[in-house]
């Protein structure tokens, strides 16, 4: 409807239909993207074999994960990845979306930040065990999903420390202990970390530990790339 209006507008100012489709098609992409609401794309890697996830099974995961709290994301498109060859058994690529906030409110962080925390770690649901990564790091990925990226990478990182015991090593050998489990279980994603927003990430979440951790893996990172290119 406005977008209609939008044209009939126009014709009347300036008695020129090409102008009127034009400012009309314009007009009608503004409001698409202005009414299009918080969505990311994730990747569930499931250990059980022949698994079927549906968007329902995704909902109900996700109100069992926010418990009392309400939980304002559901998944739109749940589809299993013929083509996934990794460590899991089978790869669903699932889609939520945030039931009230845009995709451009300024306050977007916060819910994205807010359910990487639910989906950090190993998870069991109705008998089958997954764990959920981002999308894999390319040109395409819109600065969301960059972002809902970098922040649940780094909030598996931080999992990671905390579980994994020291075995009596010093603070830096334990850092480094960490590191490599997180090379190997996440090493594919780990480009999300090189990225300008991580720093950002960083400030937010302020956890001192998590920020060196992510500088010796830079560096980790680094250095292989150097090797590679020998």
């Amino acid at each position: 409807m406005e977008t209609f209006l939008s044209y009939g507008v126009t014709y009347i100012v300036t008695n020129s239909t090409s102008i009127a489709t034009l400012v009309a098609a314009i007009y009608g992409i503004f409001i698409k993207r202005s009414t299009r609401r918080l969505s990311v794309r994730a990747v569930l890697l499931c250990q059980s074999p022949q698994s079927t996830l549906t968007k329902s099974d995704i909902n109900e995961f996700l109100c069992g994960v926010y418990r009392e709290d309400s939980c304002d994301w559901l998944c739109t498109q749940s589809s299993v990845d013929r083509n996934y060859r990794g460590p899991a058994r089978e790869a669903f690529h699932i889609d939520l979306e945030h039931e009230s906030m845009l995709h451009e409110d300024s306050l977007r962080e916060l819910p994205i930040r807010d359910i990487c925390s639910k989906l950090v770690g190993v998870h069991t649901f109705k008998g089958r065990g997954f764990w959920i990564v981002p999308e894999q790091a390319a040109e395409d990925l819109d600065e969301v999903d960059r972002l809902f990226g970098t922040c649940l990478i780094l909030m598996h990182l931080r999992e990671l420390y905390k579980n994994v015991g020291d075995d009596e090593r010093t603070p830096d050998k334990h850092i480094s202990h960490v590191i490599q489990r997180f090379v190997d279980e996440f090493g594919m994603y780990a480009e999300y970390l090189s990225k300008e927003n991580v720093i950002d990430t960083l400030e937010v979440i302020q956890d001192a530990e998590l920020e060196k951790m992510v500088k010796v893996l830079t560096k980790h990172m680094k250095r292989d790339r150097i090797k590679s290119r020998r």
